[in-house]
C-alpha cells in the first residue's frame, strides 16, 4: 500500500515462532525481536525504501531511535499514533487472548508498558489514527498526504 514497506515486531515474533497462540513472549524475546526489526528498517532504508516500523515506541526513547535512523537515511520521519485509552488498549489485548492474531503481551509487561507510556511531545511529528475510522480512507487522506509532502 502506498509503496511502504511494513516491518513489524509481531511479524519477526511470528517468523521464528515465538509467541504464536496463547503462548507469551517475554522481555528477552522482546528485545530480540526489536533488534531484528530495526536491523531490516535499516536495510529497507539503505535500499531506498520507504518505511512503517510497526511497534509499541510507547518512550521518547525508543521514537528518538527510529528519528535517528530515519536521519541518517534521509528519510522523513512521522509517528502514527493509534488513538486508544490505556481501557481500550487493555480491551484489544484480552480479545487477542480469545482470538490470537498477534504474540500475547503478558498483562504484567501491558501494566508496565502503559506505565511508562510517554505521549508524543510537540517536538514529534505526529499523524494520529482513531481505530474506529475506516483505515483506507485515513491511509488516502492522511497518509497520503504526509507521503506526498
Amino acid at each position: 500500500m502506498l509503496g511502504l514497506h511494513r516491518i513489524s515486531v509481531d511479524d519477526q515474533h511470528e517468523s521464528w515462532g515465538v509467541g504464536t497462540g496463547f503462548a507469551e513472549v517475554d522481555d528477552k524475546d522482546w528485545l530480540a525481536a526489536y533488534s531484528a526489526a530495526l536491523r531490516a528498517a535499516e536495510g529497507a532504508l539503505a535500499d531506498g525504501q520507504s518505511v512503517i516500523f510497526d511497534s509499541v515506541g510507547h518512550t521518547r526513547k525508543n521514537r528518538y531511535r527510529l528519528k535517528r535512523l530515519a536521519d541518517r537515511s534521509n528519510a522523513r520521519f512521522a509517528v502514527i499514533q493509534i488513538d486508544l485509552d490505556r481501557a481500550q488498549a487493555l480491551a484489544r489485548l484480552l480479545a487477542n487472548q480469545t482470538a490470537p492474531i498477534r504474540p500475547n503481551v503478558p498483562i504484567p509487561s501491558f501494566e508496565r508498558i502503559a506505565d511508562e507510556f510517554e505521549a508524543p511531545g510537540l517536538d514529534e511529528q505526529v499523524i494520529a489514527y482513531n481505530p474506529g475510522n475506516d483505515l483506507r480512507t485515513w491511509v488516502e487522506t492522511e497518509l497520503r498526504t504526509f507521503i506526498s509532502a
